[in-house]
């Protein structure tokens, strides 16, 4: 069975028997909810790609990763209730997250704009309901062309709030999420390379081609991403190996990483440089020209407003430098460190 027909990349056949009917019975039940607006539910992300990972509990073998789900649509509307009942009685079965995006009517498809998550989903996803081509026929071929550099500035941006978290997350007594940290860390080594790659326009699904590729880099900003990306990849796709969760002192190395790496792959972007990410963060200059554009003023100010503040720039804008000073203090232990973080994601989760 190839990656194309698989959901993940090590269950055993029955696993994968499981998954299938799962995805299947997922995707009709959520059709159902749309009713005759739904043209296709598309399944994202690992299981999309055949690179889902496979945990085994109690002798049995689960999903670890979340189902990322995409409707198709006759026309701009918003989730029904009853498509949320549905994603919830999945997840309670699953253990798992069942994520839908904003339904996406069909016009809209050529139309979307070239970044990371829509080109990861059109190089590797599953049709679970509806007509098997429909992105493929759909979606425009500049899709399939080097991703705007940009965008290794904002899955940095993700990942690094991810590895944020997980520092604040080493001072909670119970997590909720007991995997949350190692999780976490390892998405966060994963993102350096993968940007490391979108600066050199070789950025490309499958995870393995990209392991093959990381290789031939040159210029790197440390030498240990060779080893940190081939250890994330590992975990991506068996999360059950030995992969102890990371200390404190672990998660500050990698914070102190992703600024390094960060700033080389800023400076390649933009042809600017600066000392630190002190400097970076006191440049005025405007990191996403794409969410500045006339029509978009509107959007931002209002954005804006909702968060207190008076300006025409995308809230994103100074996330990117607040992150780096969050990241190399790291002063997990102080409350006023902790609020700072709590005003960062807040931002963030407006924009994210």
């Amino acid at each position: 069975m190839s990656n194309n027909e698989r959901y993940s990349f090590a269950g055993t056949d029955t696993f994968e028997s499981f998954l299938d009917t799962t995805l299947n019975n997922l995707g009709a039940r959520i059709a159902q909810g749309f009713g005759t607006h739904c043209q296709a539910v598309i399944l994202g992300g690992g299981y999309g790609r055949g690179e889902g990972a496979c945990v085994v509990y109690e002798g049995e073998e689960r999903p670890y990763n979340d189902f990322d789900l995409f409707v198709v649509t006759d026309q701009a509307m918003d989730i029904p209730q009853a498509v949320h009942d549905v994603r919830k009685e999945y997840e309670q079965q699953l253990g798992i997250d069942v994520d839908i995006g904003r339904p996406l009517p069909y016009t809209s498809l050529a139309n979307l704009p070239h970044t990371l998550m829509w080109q990861d989903l059109l190089d590797g996803h599953k049709v679970i309901y509806g007509e098997r081509d429909i992105l493929k026929k759909a979606i425009s071929s500049s899709m399939m062309e080097p991703l705007p550099k940009t965008e290794a500035a904002r899955l940095l941006l993700n990942r690094g709030s991810g590895l944020l978290q997980a520092m604040k997350e080493t001072q909670v007594k119970q997590s909720e999420d007991p995997d949350f940290i190692r999780r976490n860390y390892q998405k966060c080594a994963l993102a350096l390379g993968d940007a490391l790659l979108i600066s050199a326009s070789v950025y490309k699904p499958p995870l393995s081609y990209r392991r093959e590729q990381i290789g031939g880099l040159t210029q790197l900003p440390s030498p240990k991403i060779m080893d940190l990306y081939q250890r994330a990849a590992d975990f991506k796709v068996h999360p059950d190996d030995s992969h102890s969760e990371p200390s404190l002192e672990d998660l500050k190395e990698m914070a102190n990483l992703w600024v390094q790496f960060f700033l080389q792959t800023e400076k390649e972007r933009t042809d600017r440089s600066w000392k630190d990410i002190y400097a970076y963060a006191k440049d005025g200059f405007i990191r996403e020209p794409l969410q500045h554009h006339f029509p978009l003023l509107a959007r931002n100010l209002v954005k804006q407003a909702r968060l207190g503040k008076l300006s025409w720039r995308y809230p994103r804008e100074r996330l990117y430098g607040m992150l780096g000073i969050l990241l190399i203090e790291g002063k997990t232990e102080r409350k006023l460190w902790q609020e700072k973080v709590d005003s960062f994601l807040r931002v963030w989760e407006t924009c994210n």
